[in-house]
């Protein structure tokens, strides 16, 4: 096992559950050729707060170790390079390569405890939901993905913690044809609920949510 280059140890916690949350939703965690490993969330171009929210997250829990904003046309992305991180977070769970080839659940230590659950939840949420408009102020979340094991394992942690998701749909993504699975929460009482309690940091959701319930002028 490396170990960190301060001597700090790494413990599980909520800020823990959140990262993971985090990366397996819009992360990635691979080694390159020289046996490194590289720890890369995606950001929108619009995301920037969040990115920042997010850079002060992960650094804070893997103090001394940097993750540097990248720009790209379409997109920012965070990327730390160090076997270290590599090494912790697939010890707390997550797993090189491919997520989807992966079938990556979240992990037993987060589903056990009802705290990390809500913070995974909602590090899983700002980097991979969505908030829509059904009809009027009818709003909806939606959490859509190409691995069936993990859209099982998400829907599991909101019956956990007290939600009632639909059932899993299935269905084909019209550009690439490949399969998606998604759900949904439907029930007005528990949106509200949703944000009250896992209270997302993200602001394209915050905001989309408040819109479309009560105005643009509420936001």
């Amino acid at each position: 096992m490396i170990a960190h280059k301060y001597g700090k140890t790494l413990k599980r916690c909520e800020k823990l559950a959140e990262i993971i949350g985090i990366l397996m939703g819009d992360g990635s965690l691979y080694l390159d050729k020289k046996n490194k490993y590289h720890t890369v969330i995606c950001f929108n171009k619009k995301e920037l707060q969040y990115l920042n929210y997010v850079k002060n997250l992960v650094e804070n829990f893997f103090q001394g170790y940097s993750f540097n904003k990248v720009e790209l046309t379409n997109e920012f992305f965070l990327r730390n390079v160090s076997v270290y991180v590599g090494q912790k977070l697939i010890e707390f769970g997550l797993r090189n390569g491919n997520k989807i080839s992966n079938k990556l659940v979240i992990p037993e230590w987060i589903s056990e405890n009802k705290k990390y659950l809500k913070k995974f939840v909602r590090g899983f949420f700002d980097t991979d939901g969505s908030v829509y408009r059904k009809y009027n102020k009818y709003v909806q979340i939606e959490i859509k993905l190409g691995c069936q094991e993990t859209i099982h394992s998400i829907r599991k942690a909101l019956l956990n913690l007290g939600f009632s998701p639909t059932k899993i749909q299935t269905g084909k993504n019209k550009l690439s044809n490949t399969a998606y699975w998604k759900v949904n929460l439907i029930r007005q009482n528990e949106i509200s609920r949703f944000f009250y309690e896992i209270k997302p940091k993200n602001l394209k959701h915050t905001m989309r949510y408040r819109n479309i319930k009560y105005g643009a002028a509420e936001i």
